[in-house]
Order: structure tokens, then sequence, then C-alpha cells
């Protein structure tokens, strides 16, 4: 059971925001998985999925009103080993919904990445690298033990035992040992090995620029070719295909200006 109440993001717009309500025990779950264009009601509002994008094991949607006179928009997050909606809020028009969304995508994906290892260069000493990689192991010690999913030391069905406050503190520290695991395998890496791995990425660097670019173009040509279901009458796409291809057509405006690496 989930009520609804106004509230100010930290741009000072104030948002619509679902929260449990009384008698909630467990967080609202949703079994359904949308697809770009699929149409559900959020929050009240006939609604269709603009964009969506999986990160880790958490989704994130952004939905735009089904009708044009429809102004509101929604942001919705789901955990997806749970089903549970960890966030969903509606916002008064899809541009600021959009601008809260794709700060959130980029927050999500800088922290699900693992940080760019300062690995000293060749020559520096392979001896100086693993003195790095054991001063980082004897530092980290209590992070470095924190079980992973991916290495089958724990399961979903046990982190959502966790409360709230254990999940979060388990995921931050997931999070850093990845970062830190990455980094001490690149720090005990011989010179030869970081030599050929810098030549590899120069070399694959243009065509994954390159293929990027015919990825997104197929995802256009496919919204394209839904014919009436992603067209209006008058042939014009509609309101939630047309700001998909928008922002793809965005991605590959900024793909084309990426300076092939030599």
């Amino acid at each position: 059971m989930t009520a609804q109440r106004w509230v100010k993001n930290s741009k000072g717009e104030y948002i619509v925001e679902a929260f449990p309500g009384k008698g909630a025990g467990t967080p609202e779950v949703t079994e359904e998985v949308l697809n770009v264009g699929d149409e559900s009601t959020i929050m009240g509002v006939e609604s269709v999925l603009a964009n969506t994008k999986t990160i880790g094991s958490v989704r994130y949607e952004i939905f735009s009103g089904r009708q044009l006179r429809e102004n509101r928009a929604a942001v919705r997050i789901t955990d997806e080993d749970t089903g549970s909606v960890v966030t969903l809020k509606q916002y008064p028009n899809y541009d600021v919904a959009e601008k809260e969304y794709n700060n959130i995508i980029g927050s999500a994906t800088r922290a699900e990445q693992p940080p760019t290892p300062k690995v000293p260069a060749v020559g520096e000493g392979r001896e100086k690298r693993l003195a790095e990689a054991k001063r980082l192991e004897d530092e980290n010690r209590e992070i470095l033990a924190t079980p992973l999913m991916s290495e089958g030391e724990i399961s979903p069905m046990q982190v959502g035992l966790f409360s709230a406050r254990q999940k979060a503190r388990w995921q931050k520290n997931a999070q850093a040992k990845m970062g830190l695991q990455f980094k001490i395998k690149q720090l005990r890496r011989s010179d030869e090995e970081i030599a050929s791995a810098e030549k590899i990425s120069q070399d694959i660097t243009e065509k994954e620029r390159l293929s990027s670019i015919e990825i997104i173009k197929g995802k256009i040509a496919f919204i394209e070719g839904l014919g009436r279901m992603s067209h209006k009458p008058n042939g014009q796409l509609r309101i939630g295909y047309q700001r998909t291809v928008d922002s793809y057509n965005a991605e590959i405006e900024k793909l084309k200006t990426v300076a092939p690496k030599h």
C-alpha cells in the first residue's frame, strides 16, 4: 500500500513521490517488465515507457504521459532481484523528469564502474606496483572480506533478508571491493602485459565507437519499423517513441564527436 506526497527536489522543484502508507509492511512489488513504447498506468496516469536502463541489478525507467495533453511524467527504480519498487516519483513535466533520470543514470553508472587505477608506467618497476597492491590489501581487509554474488559467496535471498541499512552498507562495500580487486589485479600485471593491453585498447577504441553508432541506428530503425504501434495516423512518431529517438540521435552525435585514439 502506497501513498503520495509533494516534496521539493534538489533543484527546488516540487514533485510527487510515492511512499509506504499506513499498514505497509513490505515494499511495493512490480511483476511487469516493460519495453520502450509499452503502456502502463503509473501513479494514476496513463503512461508510456520512454526509456529504460538496467545497471547492476537495478532497473531505471522513465515514463511520459500517453495523452498529448498529459504533461506529467514519472521515474521508477526497481530492484530486479526482489521486484521491489525502490523509488517512484512523478514530475510536473517530461523535461524535469528526464533531467533527473539522466542524473540518476549518470550517478549509478559511475558507481557501478570500478575506479581507473593509477598504475605506475612501464619502466617504473614491477616491485613498486606489487608493493602498492599489498598496501591496498592490508588497508582494506574488511572491505575485501565482503561476500559477492558474482563469486557465489552470498545469494539474492540472503541479501533480501537484510534490513534497508544492512543492504545499503553491503552494496557500498561490494562496489568498493570490486573496484579494489580490479585495481589490485592491474597493479600485479607485468610490464609486458601493461604494454600489450595499452596497444589492444588503442586498436579497438575506434571499432567500438563505430559499432556503438550502428547499434543505436538499429534501435532507431526498429522503432521506425513498428508501424501503427509507434506512429500516429498522420505518420509522425508518437510522443514517447519520438523522445526515445531524439535521445538515441543525441547519443550518436556525442559518439561522432569523439576523436579516435592513435
